[in-house]
């Protein structure tokens, strides 16, 4: 099990990692680029598939702090 702080890394990560996979697909939809916006595609749903990689993270208080809810509030 991840202490909090190496799960606050853990979290900003996979943010960052489905931030940069969303953008991708976005850039590749309009330039209509299909050999790069499919593959993009299967990488954001095996990237969904497989969040249970990241966990168990539990944290002592079992809430999370505003920083937290920010970061799991990402708009993607």
């Amino acid at each position: 099990m991840a202490d909090r702080s190496e799960a606050q890394v853990m979290l900003e990560r996979y943010i960052a990692l489905r931030r940069a996979l969303n953008d991708a697909q976005r850039e590749a939809d309009a330039l209509g680029m299909l050999n790069v916006s499919e593959p993009v595609a299967a990488a954001r749903e095996a990237l969904a598939a497989n969040t249970t990689q990241l966990g168990p993270i539990t944290f002592a208080s079992g809430e999370a702090t505003e920083a937290e809810a920010h970061l799991l509030d990402d708009g993607t």
